[in-house]
């Protein structure tokens, strides 16, 4: 037995940095342990081989992220130089009600979701249209959207590619 702070750490220092992150931003979605367990534990096994990779990786784990493609696909942005996104976001309209919660907000108008597939699996026909109508209602907000799934993440560089040039058509824009 093991606590899942140490659980954690140990994995980051003996798989990768990306990995450390999945696992760390998990755990605390799940309330299984607290940012400050996890920093003190990775900082308690700083001599281990692996360990500058697993003190990063905690260090950059947030509880906002809500899936292991949300995880990668934070990583990815952050190692390419990408502006901090905010994670799940409200976003509202002028009347206060709520048009749809993101997974990431790139600068103020950039909506980039992960797609993983899951929530179309039950109802998938209900699910799908009630996604391209909250998609809609954003973009009537004046939000532009990109999209990114699992297969995208085995082209990192093309998504890399598509999320810049969103945001420079954003800035164009005046957004």
């Amino acid at each position: 037995m093991t606590s899942v702070a140490r659980a954690v750490v140990e994995v980051a220092c003996s798989a990768s940095y990306q990995v450390g992150v999945v696992l760390a931003d998990a755990a605390l979605n799940a309330e299984l342990v607290q940012e400050d367990e996890l920093v003190a534990t990775a900082d308690r096994f700083r001599h281990w081989a692996g360990s500058p990779a697993a003190r990063a990786a905690v260090r950059f784990a947030d509880p906002l992220s809500e899936s292991v493609g949300e995880s990668r696909l934070r990583v990815l942005m952050a190692n390419h130089g990408l502006p901090d996104p905010r994670l799940q976001v409200e976003i509202r309209d002028d009347d206060g009600q709520l048009a749809g919660r993101v997974d990431f907000l790139l600068g103020r108008r950039l909506i980039v979701e992960f797609d993983g597939a899951q929530k179309y699996a039950v109802r998938a026909s209900d699910a799908l249209m009630a996604e391209k109508w909250r998609e809609d209602r954003l973009r009537e907000l004046g939000y532009s959207f990109v999209r990114v799934g699992w297969s995208d993440l085995d082209r990192p560089e093309q998504v890399v590619h598509r999320l810049w040039r969103a945001l420079a058509a954003r800035r164009s824009a005046g957004a």
